[in-house]
């Protein structure tokens, strides 16, 4: 029994492979940054990516609010406290 690297020779040295093979040229357009955002997959990421984005900041500025009315009212007891 040959070993993987004898059987991989073996399949490229065959001629009756290689002549019923036909070898086309492949051309492919050129990628460009226009190209890839007229994707439908693009805009789709970038909607999504939007999407959370917004959501994300959203809750920071939420609880950015929250730790600031929590320094406030510290902030006021202490001065509270200071008074008497």
């Amino acid at each position: 029994m040959a070993k993987e690297g004898e059987r991989a020779s073996l399949c490229l040295t065959n001629k009756s492979f290689l002549s019923h093979s036909t070898v086309e040229e492949l051309v492919l357009a050129p990628i460009t940054a226009e190209s890839l955002m007229s994707e439908k997959g693009f805009s789709k990421q970038t909607k999504k990516q939007s999407k959370a984005h917004e959501t994300l900041r959203k809750k920071q500025r939420k609880e950015k609010e929250s730790v600031a009315v929590g320094q406030c009212k510290a902030f006021d007891k202490v001065a509270a406290k200071a008074k008497k």
